[in-house]
């Protein structure tokens, strides 16, 4: 089939089409019909005529009623046939050149040096983006994610886990995070029982880059005979983009104490005359001796009954339970006082307790 860009009508006389004959001069008489400034050199003519079946005439494309052009001389309406021409010519290249997206790109695009404008939104993975959405992006959506790092209090008699009635002053905090946060703050909150000589702490002074604070006050806290151990809690809450939040909590507790007696303790001396273990643990292993005496251990009677046994037999050890009141560093908690039954002689010999 010749292309299009290889043909030329012959007018050899108005209204008459005396042949279709090659010619390198593309689109010479179809450039002259009205209305029409398209280059189709580039089309293939077979879009648009075809040959009929003899051979001896050719027919537009898309025509109807069919309109065929004689290939020897013949009279022929102009009017008609240009108009015909441009109608089957309109449809045809109006359908080759979908802009609806019914037509998928055969190639690379290139824009010569040209920007795409109007977009819309990508939404889907594959979509294309447009500059709105680029510079809205962070470096949450195209590097690792916000986060503190570290979040660590310091300061005078500072630890994690207090005896009731301890005080912690000029404290300190220091932090860490992927990214500096544009915004960060530090609060206090409190849990367990409470009592009241506890003494709260002050309000923390925190700025950028948000690395140090510092609080002020102290913080003491005694907590209720039999009551939960008291709590302090500091939240960081810090933000970029997303907000995260890390905390550091303190608990004051009470003594775990244990020993061999002529006799169950009946006081706080007597108590606290055993030896001792600041834990919020009763379950432990005790290494007592003595001869001819009983087993005693005492902890906080909120935290429930403990049971015992020789640690190294595996045998158990019945024991009588009382309570007493026990005073320390300003704080009164209930205590369990726990003694055998029988009495033992022991040398270095390990009792685990079970709670």
């Amino acid at each position: 089939m010749p292309r299009f860009s290889e043909l030329t009508i012959n007018q050899g006389r108005p209204g008459v089409i005396s042949d279709l004959v090659p010619n390198s001069a593309a689109l010479a008489a179809y450039s002259r019909f009205p209305g029409r400034d398209t280059d189709l050199s580039d089309c293939d003519i077979g879009k648009f005529v075809e040959q009929s079946d003899t051979g001896q005439v050719w027919r537009l494309k898309g025509i109807s009623p069919r309109l065929w052009i004689p290939v020897s001389g013949a009279g022929i309406d102009p009017d008609s046939l240009n108009t015909a021409i441009n109608n089957a010519l309109g449809a045809t290249l109006a359908n080759y050149l979908k802009r609806d997206g019914t037509n998928a790109m055969a190639a690379d695009l290139p824009l010569g040096g040209n920007k795409g404008v109007n977009g819309a939104a990508g939404t889907n993975p594959t979509d294309l983006v447009i500059l709105s959405q680029l510079t809205g992006l962070t470096a949450d959506d195209i590097g690792a994610a916000f986060a503190i790092n570290s979040f660590a209090l310091a300061g005078t008699g500072y630890a994690t886990v207090k005896r009731r009635g301890d005080t912690i002053s000029s404290v300190t905090a220091t932090a860490s995070y992927v990214r500096t946060p544009t915004s960060a703050s530090i609060a206090n909150s409190y849990g367990g029982s409470s009592n009241g000589s506890d003494v709260a702490g002050g309000s923390w002074s925190i700025s950028t880059p948000f690395t140090s604070a510092t609080m002020s006050g102290s913080v003491q806290r005694f907590g209720s005979s039999g009551g939960a151990d008291p709590t302090w809690t500091a939240t960081l809450t810090a933000t970029n983009k997303t907000t995260k939040t890390a905390a550091v909590a303190v608990v004051w507790t009470g003594d775990c104490y244990a020993g061999m007696v002529s006799a169950a303790p009946a006081n706080s001396a007597q108590v606290q005359a055993l030896s001792s273990v600041l834990s919020q643990t009763t379950a432990r292993v005790w290494t007592v001796s003595g001869t001819a005496q009983y087993f005693c251990s005492c902890y906080p009677a909120s935290r429930g009954q403990a049971i015992y046994k020789f640690h190294s037999s595996g045998f158990g050890i019945p024991v009588a339970t009382t309570t007493v009141s026990v005073s320390r560093n300003g704080a009164t908690d209930l205590y369990n006082v726990d003694t055998s039954y029988n009495v033992f002689t022991l040398s270095s010999e390990t009792i685990e307790v079970i709670l």
